[in-house]
């Protein structure tokens, strides 16, 4: 080989890698992030009726703390899920209960979660999911993902 057609192939490869690391900032695309998705089946119930919350990990790890909170971000309740021995993939029912729930701990990688409203709740409400985007986060600056439901 010559040392040409070596250089030629260094510089193409520094090319491509500094286009592919800069890709969004060049071109203005970004990318469509897969983050966790949160759903709550009934949007409108009467106070003290059960909503039926489902999350969807989509590749991140879910905090088992669901907040429940008003639609000016005023804290209202938490309910933490806890899987059934069914809700478990592949794994001891014991070690499935966690702090966390990243892919493959659940079946599916679906969360479900029945919460009770209060009696005293009328208005809209939000459900408040927290995922960690990379390990060791805090858990002050976590992310989340949000669903409005309303009790008459």
């Amino acid at each position: 080989m010559k040392i040409s057609n070596i250089l030629i192939a260094a510089v193409f490869l520094v090319l491509i890698s500094l286009f592919s690391l800069n890709f969004e900032e060049l071109t203005g695309y970004v990318p469509k992030q897969r983050i966790p998705d949160v759903s709550v089946i009934q949007q409108v119930v009467d106070a003290g009726e059960y909503i039926d919350i489902r999350v969807k990990i989509n590749g991140f790890c879910i905090d088992p703390k669901f907040e429940i909170l008003t639609n000016v971000d005023l804290h209202k309740d938490y309910k933490t899920y806890l899987p059934t021995e069914d809700d478990c993939a592949k794994q001891n029912f014991r070690t499935c209960k966690s702090h966390k729930y990243c892919p493959g701990d659940i079946k599916d990688d679906i969360l479900e979660l029945s919460y009770k409203t209060q009696p005293d709740f009328y208005g809209d409400y939000k459900v408040r999911v927290k995922y960690i985007e990379k390990p060791g986060q805090d858990e002050f600056y976590m992310p989340y993902i949000e669903a409005g439901f309303k009790v008459v």
